[in-house]
């Protein structure tokens, strides 16, 4: 008896589950969602993997520069990929800016990636590796170009809403990466470079068969694509601003060895790694909260109270799962990176929770094009974490970090609420609410 009624539950759980993913946002979001969720434990395996075969000296080194090369490519987008994102769904996916997009960043990461790796080479004495080996500069520099090409693949089938190919691409990712790690460990540094590499060629690989087979893209006049890519670049410029600020945290590693603290770059990597991978997640909402809000304008409203719902129930989830079991996942790395980074996790965890709601109110502005206030939030937490880092981090350690991330966001989230409310012309936060529960 309670074997059929457990049978029943389940039957009525996947109806329902089918049912919600008939919803574009919900079908945006839930794969989007679960590409995270997969790769989650992946990373967790490849991180502590990578970690028990190098030393953390090496690991350290390793994912700064992984983490630089990861900034660069943000830098040397332009914010092209979240320009095609946003206007990709009212243009039908030309063939001719899809091309161009690949080109213009192809050609800027080269640029601009030898120019930051040149900084870091001759400028630097705390990546000595580099000079006794520069094949890993040549491969870094391709991989900014691979990183660039990924990200505009993505952007694609987010906007054309085949997000489940997203999925498949994250444990596709991590899987190579798992396997080439086993293979080119004994290289240090430069094995770690050629592990994150090729895994990327495979994707890169991945991706183009994906929309060879896949994605139908019209020929338009040329004249009216020109039109619509002065719009984009007007619209990704501002983005660009926005996303360099917001992935400041990649860049600490990177200033935390430039500092000469090697041990302290890797437990921050560890930490932001894994709650980059939740931001990601969660950011999952948003993204599809801001394409449905160009596919169906008028459902905006109804689309705000999903992503507000869903938010609590991740939220709460997630920061009570940090809590629990936070302490056990730092320990798969070392008793040191529990003592030195556990205040960090913890506060990130909290952290979450404005930095949420920002994210919504910032995807609300994508869609109605007024980038100011996203612009504005960014530069004041970066600027905010560059020198309180620079102030706390001798006195306190990397938890500086957190604090200063959870006090930034928390002030600037007051500010959001009050605008997504006035946004609809709802009076106040408790009216919102009564809204939601009904």
């Amino acid at each position: 008896m309670v074997e059929s009624n457990n049978l029943n539950y389940l039957k009525e759980s996947i109806y329902k589950l089918l049912h919600y993913l008939k919803d574009p946002y919900f079908y945006n979001s839930f794969f989007l969602f679960l590409s995270y969720i997969i790769a989650f434990p992946l990373n967790i395996v490849f991180s502590v993997i990578a970690n028990n075969i190098l030393s953390t000296q090496i690991y350290g080194i390793s994912v700064s520069l992984i983490n630089y090369i990861n900034w660069i490519s943000l830098f040397s987008r332009f914010g092209i990929d979240l320009g095609l994102r946003r206007f990709l769904p009212e243009i039908n996916k030309e063939k001719y800016l899809i091309l161009l997009s690949m080109m213009v960043i192809s050609i800027s990461g080269i640029s601009i990636g030898f120019l930051s790796l040149s900084i870091l080479l001759f400028f630097t004495e705390s990546y000595a590796v580099l000079h006794e080996d520069l094949i890993i500069v040549f491969l870094l520099l391709i991989l900014v170009i691979l990183v660039n090409l990924s990200t505009i693949f993505e952007s694609i089938f987010i906007s054309i809403r085949k997000t489940h190919f997203l999925t498949i691409r994250r444990v596709l990712s991590i899987s190579t990466s798992l396997f080439f790690l086993f293979i080119f460990s004994f290289l240090e540094v430069l094995g770690y470079v050629l592990t994150i590499l090729l895994s990327y060629i495979v994707i890169t690989v991945f991706f183009i068969l994906l929309i060879f087979f896949n994605v139908k893209i019209r020929n338009e006049n040329r004249n009216n694509v020109e039109i619509k890519i002065k719009n984009i670049i007007s619209y990704s410029i501002g983005n660009y601003i926005v996303f360099l600020f917001s992935n400041f945290s990649l860049l600490i590693p990177l200033i935390l060895i430039i500092l000469g603290s090697f041990d302290s770059a890797a437990y921050f990597f560890v930490i932001d790694a894994l709650i980059r991978t939740i931001r990601l997640a969660i950011s999952s909402l948003g993204t599809s909260f801001m394409v449905e809000g160009i596919h169906n304008p008028e459902n905006l409203k109804k689309n705000v109270k999903k992503s507000v719902f869903l938010l609590i129930i991740i939220l709460f989830s997630i920061t009570l799962m940090g809590i629990l079991f936070g302490e056990i996942f730092l320990n798969f790395y070392g008793a040191d990176f529990v003592e030195n980074g556990y205040l960090l996790l913890i506060l990130s965890f909290f952290a979450l929770i404005p930095d949420s709601i920002n994210s919504l109110w910032y995807n609300l502005c994508y869609i109605k094009k007024r980038l100011n206030y996203p612009i504005i939030f960014v530069s004041f937490e970066a600027i905010m974490s560059l020198v309180g880092l620079i102030l706390l981090f001798p006195k306190i350690g990397i938890k500086s970090y957190g604090i200063i991330w959870l006090t930034s966001s928390t002030l600037l989230s007051i500010v959001s609420i009050k605008k997504i409310l006035s946004n609809f012309g709802i009076q106040n936060f408790s009216t919102f609410v009564k809204d939601l529960v009904n």
